[in-house]
């Protein structure tokens, strides 16, 4: 008669602990699922975040074209760093003006008695004077008043930072040289003009522009 409650407790603890089992399963599947669904919602958050910094990116970077040949996409970032640079052709009408030489100038002063037309000068803007390029104009007065107008050809740096640039002027549709030598503060100028060539020597911004004249064997 006692064995009859023990077969009935244990017939009561096996289905509770199948329960209590099944209930910690469920409870696990739940928190693994629910971790599951954590990591996958955090998953699509990082995503969604990836994916709208790549369309800022996007958005904010500057669009490349390229061409089908490297050599024409070599051409055109050569040819960009060149526009760069570039500007239009300029028309400098006064390069400079008449002035009293002070006492600076005099001592540069071309020493030949034999120099008569002769006058000093102050540039007008000596930087910009010196970087005169192809296809730029300027209008020259010359010593005995009269004006000349230039199309400068080229512009060279030579050694030790010498620039020169060279161009012509036209008289009667014949064509003169024209060329300006620019040292650290030096200028130095020659005019190729028909009725004889002309000479511009100076330093910082003031200068002489004189004729020289047809004798010859003595310093200036």
């Amino acid at each position: 008669m006692k064995i009859k409650p023990i077969v009935i407790a244990t017939g009561l603890v096996v289905p509770l602990s199948l329960f209590l089992f099944n209930n910690i399963d469920k409870e696990n599947s739940l928190a693994d699922e629910h971790t599951s669904k954590h990591q996958d919602t955090h998953a699509v958050i990082i995503k969604d975040v990836a994916t709208k910094e790549v369309n800022l990116q996007q958005k904010v970077a500057v669009p490349v074209h390229r061409s089908p040949n490297p050599e024409v996409d070599e051409l055109a970032l050569y040819t960009d760093e060149k526009e760069k640079k570039w500007r239009e052709p300029r028309h400098v009408e006064e390069v400079w003006v008449d002035i009293n030489p002070s006492d600076t100038l005099d001592k540069i002063k071309p020493k030949s008695s034999a120099i008569e037309a002769i006058k000093a000068i102050e540039f007008s803007n000596v930087p910009e004077f010196k970087a005169l390029n192809l296809g730029d104009k300027l209008t020259l007065n010359l010593p005995d008043d009269s004006n000349i107008d230039i199309e400068v050809e080229s512009n060279e740096f030579q050694n030790e930072g010498i620039r020169t640039w060279s161009g012509n002027f036209t008289i009667d549709d014949q064509s003169y040289p024209v060329t300006f030598t620019f040292g650290s503060s030096s200028i130095l100028g020659f005019i190729g003009h028909p009725s004889g060539p002309i000479k511009i020597e100076g330093r910082g911004r003031t200068a002489w522009i004189y004729e020289v004249p047809d004798s010859h064997g003595y310093d200036y």
